[in-house]
C-alpha cells in the first residue's frame, strides 16, 4: 500500500469548505441521498450491489479517502460484463468513474447541481482528481496483476496492440498506470489515409463522432451553452488566449469522444506548420445519467463542458510548400473527468506530417475537437460508429 501522507491535505480542504458553507453541505448531502434512491430504482442490481452508496457527509468523506488510492482495473464480475456475451466490453473502470460524479450530480428539477452552484466545490473536485492522477504516476499504481486484469477481462482495451511476444512494447515496460494508459501502439497499426492529399482530413484519435456544427461569424457555436451562464460557447473561450481563435469564424466545429478503453494518443489530421501548442488548465467534472440500467457519462451537444475542462491544442498552418492548402486547422484535445492532464508534444515552429503524434491523454475518457476555417469543409462524416487514427473523417476544398 502506498503512503497516505497526501490524503488528508486534499480532503482537509474539502472539510474546510463544507464547514464554512452550510448551504453547500445541504445540497451535497441531498445529492448523495438522491443518488442512492435513483440507483436503487433504476441501476442494474449487480452494479448497485458492488458500489458504495454514502448518504451523509461522513460516509462520503470515507468513500473519497478510499477511492483516492483505487487502482483502475477490470474483472470478470457479473456487474462489469455486458448482458450480451458476444460483446465482452469491460465496464468496471468507466462505471466507477461515472459513480464518483453521479454521487454529486443529483438535484431536484428546480435546483442547480452542487458543482454548478459552488465554484469552490468544483475546485476541490479538480484538486481531488489531480491528487488521484498523481498517484497513478507512481509505481504503486501498476503491476503484473493489473496488466493481467486488462488482458483477461477487457478485450476492448486491445492491449495486445502494444505488446510484442507477450511483453509491453516499451523497453522498460509500463512502470505506472498512466504509462500503461498512454501506451504507444506497435508500428503500422494505424495507416494514414492519403498522407499527401490536403483534401483528405483524417481522424486524430481512436474515437466516435459526437456532433458537428457551423461556427457563427461571431465565433460562437449555435447549439452549445456553457453551464451556469446559459450563453453560447465561443471559440475564443475554448482556445483561451489563442491569437488564432477568431480565424475559424464561419468555419466548422466537429467533436469526437474517446472512451477510457481507447488508444489515448492523438495525431494530426492534416500536415502543416505548428503555430502554437498550449495547454489550459480547467476543471475535472463529468455529468452522468442513468441509461438502461447503467451509469453513463453525458456527452450532450448542449452541455458545453469542452469550454471549461483542461484542454490543449495545436494550430496548424497548412500553407506549406507551393501546393493547395486549407488555411489554418486547429485540433483541441479536451480532458474529461479524471483526465486532468493533457500532454501536448508538438513544437511550435516545426513542420509536421499528417498522422504525426502531437500528444496524449492520461487516465480517463477524453474528447477531440477539429476546427476548420470558413469555406473549407466539403463533407464531414457524421456516422456515430467508431473510427481509428488515420481514417477519413472529412473531405475538404482547398483555398484559392
Amino acid at each position: 500500500m502506498p503512503p497516505t501522507h497526501a490524503r488528508p491535505d486534499v480532503l482537509a480542504a474539502l472539510d474546510a469548505l463544507l464547514a464554512d458553507d452550510p448551504r453547500l453541505c445541504d445540497r451535497l448531502e441531498h445529492s448523495l441521498v438522491l443518488a442512492a434512491e435513483r440507483a436503487r430504482a433504476g441501476l442494474d442490481p449487480e452494479v448497485l450491489g458492488v458500489l458504495t452508496w454514502p448518504t451523509d457527509l461522513a460516509a462520503y468523506r470515507s468513500y473519497l479517502h478510499d477511492f483516492l488510492r483505487w487502482i483502475p482495473q477490470e474483472s470478470d464480475h457479473p456487474a462489469w460484463r455486458e448482458p450480451d456475451p458476444a460483446h465482452r466490453s469491460a465496464q468496471e473502470v468507466s462505471t466507477r468513474l461515472a459513480h464518483l460524479f453521479w454521487l454529486v450530480d443529483q438535484h431536484d428539477e428546480d435546483e442547480p447541481r452542487a458543482v454548478e452552484e459552488s465554484a469552490d466545490f468544483a475546485d476541490r473536485l479538480t484538486d481531488y482528481a489531480r491528487e488521484w492522477g498523481a498517484f497513478l504516476d507512481t509505481p504503486e499504481s501498476f503491476g503484473p496483476e493489473i496488466l493481467q486484469s486488462f488482458l483477461d477481462d477487457a478485450p476492448d482495451y486491445t492491449v495486445e496492440e502494444s505488446m510484442v511476444d507477450g511483453f509491453p512494447n516499451a523497453p522498460s515496460g509500463w512502470l505506472t498506470f498512466n504509462q500503461f494508459f498512454a501506451r504507444e501502439l506497435n508500428p503500422g497499426l494505424r495507416p494514414i489515409s492519403a498522407p499527401d492529399d490536403v483534401r483528405v482530413v483524417t481522424s486524430p484519435a481512436d474515437c466516435s463522432f459526437v456532433h458537428h456544427y457551423d461556427i457563427g461569424a461571431d465565433h460562437r457555436i449555435p447549439a452549445t451553452s456553457i453551464k451556469r451562464t446559459h450563453t453560447y460557447g465561443s471559440i475564443p473561450e475554448l482556445m483561451t488566449g489563442s491569437e488564432h481563435a477568431e480565424a475559424v469564424a464561419g468555419g466548422t466545429f466537429t467533436h469526437y469522444m474517446l472512451p477510457p478503453s481507447s488508444y489515448h494518443r492523438f495525431h494530426l489530421p492534416v500536415a502543416g506548420r505548428v503555430l502554437e501548442a498550449p495547454v489550459v488548465q480547467g476543471h475535472a467534472y463529468m455529468q452522468v445519467d442513468l441509461v438502461d440500467g447503467q451509469l453513463e457519462s453525458v456527452d450532450a451537444a448542449d452541455s458545453g463542458y469542452e469550454f471549461h475542462q483542461t484542454r490543449g491544442w495545436v494550430v496548424l498552418d497548412t500553407a506549406v510548400g507551393n501546393g493547395p492548402d486549407l488555411g489554418l486547422v486547429a485540433v483541441v484535445a479536451v480532458g474529461m473527468a479524471h483526465v486532468a492532464s493533457v500532454r501536448i508534444t508538438a513544437v511550435p515552429g516545426t513542420t509536421a506530417a499528417k498522422g504525426q503524434q502531437f500528444g496524449f491523454f492520461q487516465f480517463g475518457g477524453s474528447d477531440i475537437v477539429v476546427l476548420l476555417q470558413a469555406g473549407v469543409a466539403d463533407h464531414v462524416d457524421t456516422d456515430p460508429g467508431p473510427r481509428k487514427v488515420g481514417s477519413v473523417i472529412a473531405t475538404a476544398h482547398p483555398r484559392g
